[in-house]
């Protein structure tokens, strides 16, 4: 008789590798269908940028026509953070770039001291203030004051508030010896200090210098340099500012609160209406950015152009104000002031149909 060995069953391995199966399958049924078009959409946003375009603003003119504001042309210098080899954008790494001292020798700009009130011990002002207070030869108390302000409003920031700018390159090396003895402090030439404070993404170039003398020179030093791109861009020219400076107002770099809360909006480099009409009208004036989406490479470099939207530019806007009446009416009113010996005065000329403000003079 022989024996036959007993076939043996393992349910329990059948039923464990049942179920592993049901998970693997189920896992890829979420990952391909029920969140596949979620991963469609994270993978579009990583190799796909949008990039905004400025637009040109908005004329002002008096009642009949007559330019008030207009727009110049002027060079700018911007600085792609992806196309510079030696810093690490991806990962906020984004000082210590060569091209900003080969760009400060040729442009010849000056140095600038930034304050990270994070860093900075309250009882370190002091010794911070006399420190800065030789090299830079101002007086310390001046520049004491001028720490505590931004201690006061964000002590706890660490982001970097600019204390002092056009500090002499001399001056500069000088204090960058002692910087271990100055906690907060930190030093960069201008150029650097922009790129850094006004970075907003790797593949978006970012203006370090605004009304360049964009000479033949200059030209073949900058063109060669690489992230480097020399840009045309209008700058506000107002016409017979004597007399329209307190009407007008004037743009200026946006601050970083109000960047903060309008990111939908602007850059970090953007210019806005600091004052007057200009800051007032700024909805009216601004127009509105045109975007390029591109397509990036793993180091964030654009490869190429998928689509573009042109920017739609600012509205002009025509005053009631007649700019002949304004400048005779100054004239008129600083004459009256000088032959009463009077210091101030004020003269508004309103027409007489309508209400409407033909001049509004403020002097001094």
């Amino acid at each position: 008789m022989v024996n036959t060995p007993a076939k043996r069953s393992f349910p329990a391995l059948y039923l464990a590798f049942f179920l592993m199966f049901l998970l693997l399958a189920g896992q890829l049924f979420n990952m391909q269908v029920l969140q596949g078009s979620g991963y469609q959409t994270d993978a579009v946003k990583n190799r796909e940028r949008t990039v905004s375009t400025d637009a040109i603003r908005g004329i002002i003119y008096d009642r009949n026509g007559q330019k008030l504001v207009v727009n110049n042309p002027s060079y700018s210098i911007a600085v792609t953070p992806a196309d510079l080899p030696d810093i690490q954008c991806g990962i906020g790494r984004l000082t210590g770039s060569k091209v900003f001292e080969q760009l400060a020798a040729t442009l010849a700009t000056s140095d600038v001291i930034a304050l990270t009130p994070h860093d900075l011990p309250a009882e370190k002002m002091v010794e911070v203030a006399n420190r800065l207070s030789v090299p830079l030869q101002i007086n310390k108390n001046i520049l004491l004051a001028s720490m505590q302000d931004i201690m006061k409003k964000w002590s706890d920031s660490t982001r970097m508030f600019l204390l002092r700018s056009d500090v002499p390159v001399s001056a500069g090396n000088a204090l960058k010896t002692e910087l271990a003895a100055m906690p907060g402090i930190s030093i960069y030439n201008s150029l650097e200090y922009n790129f850094i404070t006004r970075f907003d993404a790797c593949y978006e170039p970012i203006v370090v210098a605004r009304g360049v003398d964009y000479t033949t020179g200059i030209q073949a030093e900058v063109t060669k340099l690489r992230g480097v791109s020399v840009l045309s861009e209008p700058v506000r020219a107002y016409q017979n500012s004597t007399y329209f400076s307190h009407l007008l107002g004037y743009v200026g770099p946006i601050s970083q609160d109000s960047y903060e809360a309008n990111k939908s909006i602007y850059r970090p480099d953007d210019k806005v209406g600091q004052v007057g009409l200009e800051a007032s009208l700024e909805d009216q004036l601004r127009g509105q950015k045109g975007e390029s989406r591109f397509m990036v490479n793993s180091d964030l470099q654009i490869v190429n152009q998928i689509s573009s939207t042109p920017p739609i530019t600012g509205n002009n806007v025509a005053l009631t104000i007649d700019a002949a009446l304004q400048i005779s009416v100054t004239q008129a009113l600083q004459s009256g002031l000088n032959t009463a010996n009077v210091k101030a005065g004020v003269a508004i000329v309103l027409s007489v149909t309508d209400g409407q403000v033909l001049s509004m003079v403020s002097l001094p």
